[in-house]
């Protein structure tokens, strides 16, 4: 950003913790980069269009599927794959895996990334370490539920294993 400020692309507003940065759109390169943000924009819809299509044609369709890691948070690199995790039964494992890793490789193909497919199920979700169950409050949905929703219940706030069902059986019978 120093960098930015410098050549006056970006402008920095106020100091300190109440900094803001703002595009200069009176910038002589300003039309130039607006329209690489704007091709990027449409791109990365264009991916999140083609995910969504790859995961709905699927059969059985996945529980629930979401970008997780840096792509989820902003904070990706040139080297990072795209995470994609999806919620399956057991039983579907398999074939959900197959199906998805023949339209996950067209998209390969297509945008010049690579898709590392992550799947989960909801034993999986319930047994995530502190901070993996963290992460899921920030990941990109791409089909379903939000995983959080299915594992942030009392327990898991409280710091329990997250199983409440277990709990709720003992206490009914």
């Amino acid at each position: 950003l120093k960098r930015l400020a410098e050549s006056g692309i970006v402008r920095t507003i106020g100091v300190g913790g109440g900094r803001v940065i703002q595009f200069n759109t009176t910038h002589y390169f300003a039309p130039v980069v607006q329209q690489l943000f704007d091709a990027e924009r449409k791109r990365c819809q264009e991916l999140f269009d083609a995910l969504q299509q790859a995961v709905h044609s699927v059969v059985p369709t996945p529980r629930a599927v979401w970008i997780e890691g840096p792509h989820a948070m902003g904070q990706d690199t040139v080297r990072d794959a795209l995470r994609v995790a999806v919620l399956v039964n057991v039983r579907d494992r398999q074939t959900t895996a197959d199906g998805l890793a023949e339209r996950f490789r067209v998209i390969e193909r297509t945008f010049g990334l690579t898709v590392d497919v992550v799947l989960r199920t909801m034993a999986d979700l319930r047994t995530l370490a502190t901070e993996q169950r963290d992460a899921l409050h920030h990941v990109r949905l791409i089909h379903g539920v939000p995983p959080i929703h299915l594992v942030d219940d009392g327990d898991s706030r409280a710091g329990g294993d997250g199983n409440d069902r277990a709990g709720q059986r003992e206490a009914r019978t």
